[in-house]
């Protein structure tokens, strides 16, 4: 079975240019019978800025976010874990305070 595919001029353009795949979908268009080809658009977006590195996680910013993450394992029991999450927090938050501080709301 033969199927002829569309695919746009941009979607070639691309291909050419980039020397890389195209991803994308096809589906097949009732009006001209025929299966046509649409490229995904991957849109890019800015890495989150590291402000701290702590001693079992960090503290970033990305664009509409502040995010804190703690990891410790289980092994180290209930209290440990307790301590040890309290204290990323205590020292991310003073960290946090001076980033404000230092750059701003918009944390340029």
């Amino acid at each position: 079975m033969i199927k002829k595919i569309n695919i746009p001029e941009e979607v070639v353009a691309r291909l050419v240019k980039s020397n890389k795949r195209v991803q994308g979908s096809l589906s097949f268009d009732k009006e001209t019978g025929k299966i046509t080809f649409r490229a995904f658009s991957r849109n890019s977006r800015k890495k989150d800025r590291t402000i701290m590195v702590l001693e079992s996680g960090w503290l970033k910013e990305s664009q509409t976010r502040m995010k804190f993450f703690s990891s410790v394992k289980k092994a180290a029991g209930a209290k440990c874990i307790s301590r040890a999450m309290n204290r990323d927090l205590c020292i991310s938050l003073d960290a946090m305070d001076k980033y404000l501080e230092t750059y701003g709301k918009e944390g340029k």
